[in-house]
């Protein structure tokens, strides 16, 4: 984690894509994780859309795709 100033609307980005952005461009946040087949069940995502200050606008709980599960064997 990066941590930043909280309710300043800043977002840090690391890493090779800090040599492709610039101030004022439009950036897509998606997190990723492990978990369980089991785990993977009881998930909601959550989508969050933010104004050009990154305030948020809107909150929602989308619907998840299908569980692959092919992705969870060896």
């Amino acid at each position: 984690m990066i941590p930043g100033v909280p309710g300043s609307g800043e977002v840090g980005i690391n890493g090779a894509a800090a040599h492709l952005v610039q101030t004022g461009d439009l950036v897509i946040i998606a997190a990723y994780g492990w978990m369980t087949a089991d785990e993977a069940e009881t998930q909601t995502p959550k989508v969050v859309f933010v104004d050009e200050r990154n305030r948020i606008t809107e909150q929602r709980t989308q619907e998840r795709t299908p569980l692959c599960e092919a992705a969870f064997t060896d």
